[in-house]
């Protein structure tokens, strides 16, 4: 029940929870878990070992290592 749009990027040992909703062209790091509900903007970039939790709107850039 999540969306993943086109041209996007997802790293290995990545977690998507259900309802996530990833646009156009987002890069996801390695090793990284983004929580139930979470809808990240077109051409963002998430790094490795980053933790987003639970219904969260990601409009910027998140460097790796981050918990939000």
């Amino acid at each position: 029940m999540s969306n993943v749009e086109h041209h996007c990027q997802i790293g290995s040992n990545t977690l998507l929870g259900p309802g996530v909703s990833l646009s156009g062209s987002v890069s996801i790091g390695e090793n990284t878990i983004i929580s139930a509900g979470v809808a990240v903007e077109s051409n963002i970039s998430i790094g490795k070992n980053v933790f987003i939790s639970s219904g969260q709107g990601i409009c910027r850039h998140i460097k790796n290592d981050e918990r939000i």
